[in-house]
């Protein structure tokens, strides 16, 4: 939850900085022109937000009696 926290708050301070900013540019270096870097930080954000959302999923399946250790045979 922390990783979303903090992936949220440097999209949302790259777009600013780069939109407000004056001399700096944070960008993404080998394209041509340079991509945004806020919007890798926004794909990360994505990819933190589906990560926590899946787990919490399967734990509370698990909670549910329909994890590994109810099945008839679990597996070793």
């Amino acid at each position: 939850m922390a990783a979303i926290v903090f992936w949220g708050l440097a999209t949302a301070g790259l777009f600013l900085w780069n939109h407000f900013g004056g001399r700096y540019y944070i960008g993404i270096r080998f394209t041509d022109p340079p991509v945004n870097g806020a919007w890798l930080a926004a794909a990360l954000t994505l990819y933190c937000s589906l990560r926590y959302a899946i787990r919490k999923m399967r734990a509370s399946r698990r909670g549910a009696g329909e994890g590994p250790a109810d099945r008839e045979h679990p597996r070793e």
